[in-house]
């Protein structure tokens, strides 16, 4: 009597059960397959294996296709736009090299010496406003670092003043202090009556 409901899963059982041994004690003897069996069980295993895949494998809906459409699309435009920036940058290095050599040289045109000046004119304008960013991030750089230290002592006192009073409670119900002094509604612990009115 077997235990399996068809040769294929047999001889699948077989293969599996010699894989493992080969693997871990090399030596042992294998179980006996008929290779024109195991092959042929291989094939089939594939070809089931390949519907199961199929069935089970998730389709792509309508939207979630537009979806990776528009992602390839924003790809590409990112990417052409990336390239144009580049090629930008490179012409806009070579004519500067080119206007730069002729303004050593001096044998600039009209139109190559005021490229040069205004580019002189933007690049000190844009060092003087670096100066007064760096002045006004300094300036706020400092007022950060001040607020966050006087918030900080304040959030100290505000804990250590907290803790205190915790703990003060907490020795209070447990018992470890204790107020001397009248205890509501009754005389002093140890003094009668009559020592107080002779006293008076």
């Amino acid at each position: 009597m077997s235990s399996f409901k068809s040769d294929t899963s047999k001889l699948q059982a077989q293969s599996t059960v010699n894989k493992l041994l080969s693997t871990f004690v090399p030596g042992a003897e294998r179980i006996s397959t008929d290779q024109s069996q195991l092959s042929l069980a291989k094939k089939r295993l594939s070809s089931a294996q390949l519907v199961h895949n199929n069935a089970t494998h998730k389709r792509m809906t309508e939207e979630e296709f537009r979806k990776q459409l528009k992602k390839q699309k924003v790809m590409k435009r990112k990417q052409l736009k990336v390239s144009k920036e580049t090629s930008a940058k490179v012409n806009k290095m070579a004519r500067y090299q080119i206007i730069k050599k002729h303004y050593d040289d001096n044998v600039t045109d009209e139109a190559e010496t005021k490229y040069m000046e205004k580019l002189i004119r933007r690049n000190v304008n844009s060092v003087k406003s670096w100066d007064n960013e760096r002045d006004s991030e300094i300036m706020d750089l400092q007022n950060d670092l001040l607020k966050d230290k006087f918030v900080a002592k304040a959030g100290k006192k505000k804990r250590t003043k907290a803790s205190k009073k915790n703990d003060f409670t907490t020795k209070v119900k447990k018992g470890v202090l204790a107020y001397p002094g009248l205890t509501p509604g009754l005389a002093p612990v140890g003094l009668s009556d009559d020592e107080d009115s002779d006293d008076e």
